[in-house]
């Protein structure tokens, strides 16, 4: 049976993000390789996730072979998976692949995952997306789940189709770093409701405002976004932009 290793386009903006040609994905991916970037392997309809990383890129076999958990009982359910999201950060670009098949084999002496090299996967550079601010006043606010019984709400600064940009409050910088994923987050949006969504963070850094003070800001994407969702986000997305227009008309 063949393997589904094509990424669904929802829109024409998304397609401007997909690189098929195959020397690109290898170079891609042996970029994950090289860094030992971390790699969110997202499953079981977005619900669960595992973190590996590339180990190495074979494309005379096709496959692509990633670390697995010391513990079985983490790998298993991967195995058994019928569709996984591949997502992982380089270079400030998101990168996010599919496949349909997860096989466990032996590289270099031990075991790891075995996966076809994807026929597509999805390339987003920052300076590819349109980002909006969003309010200083009554922020946007979203939910993220740090532990179990551990849930903070962090200020939006900015928001696109693929990502959200926010504050962090100083007692949340712990845990929240490059590659890290965090499921069963929520948006709050006016206008559009509660939009829960899975995130990854794809940066963390640090500005000094006017006032000479310190602020820790995090750059997180959308872990295998639904349709509805993108939609929902594109709407507070317009939203923002016709506030903005007619602010100015009102000037």
């Amino acid at each position: 049976m063949a393997q589904e290793t094509k990424l669904e386009t929802n829109s024409d903006d998304d397609k401007k993000f997909i690189v098929n040609n195959r020397k690109e994905i290898l170079r891609i991916l042996r970029g994950l390789a090289q860094d030992m970037a971390t790699v969110s392997a997202v499953f079981s309809a977005g619900k669960d996730i595992l973190l590996t990383a590339v180990v190495a890129v074979d494309p005379e076999s096709n496959v692509i072979y990633l670390d697995t958990n010391s513990n079985n009982i983490y790998n298993d359910p991967l195995i058994r998976s019928k569709r996984t999201i591949f997502v992982s950060v380089r270079d400030g670009a998101r990168i996010q692949w599919i496949s349909t098949e997860v096989g466990m084999a032996e590289y270099d002496g031990r075991e790891a995952f075995r996966v076809p090299i994807p026929e597509t996967l999805r390339h987003v550079q920052k300076r590819g997306l349109f980002r909006i601010e969003t309010p200083r006043i009554n922020p946007v606010m979203c939910k993220i789940p740090l532990a179990p019984e551990v849930v903070i709400k962090v200020p939006l600064v900015d928001i696109c189709a693929e990502g959200i940009g926010v504050t962090l409050p100083e007692n949340a910088a712990d845990g929240i770093e490059k590659g890290a994923t965090f499921e069963n987050c929520s948006l709050d949006l006016p206008e559009v409701g509660i939009v829960p969504v899975n995130l990854i963070v794809t940066g963390v850094w640090e500005i000094t405002l006017k006032n000479g003070a310190k602020s820790r800001r995090a750059g997180f994407g959308f872990v295998d976004a639904k349709s509805a969702t993108q939609s929902r986000v594109q709407r507070y997305i317009n939203v923002l932009q016709r506030n903005r227009i007619t602010n100015k008309t009102e000037r």
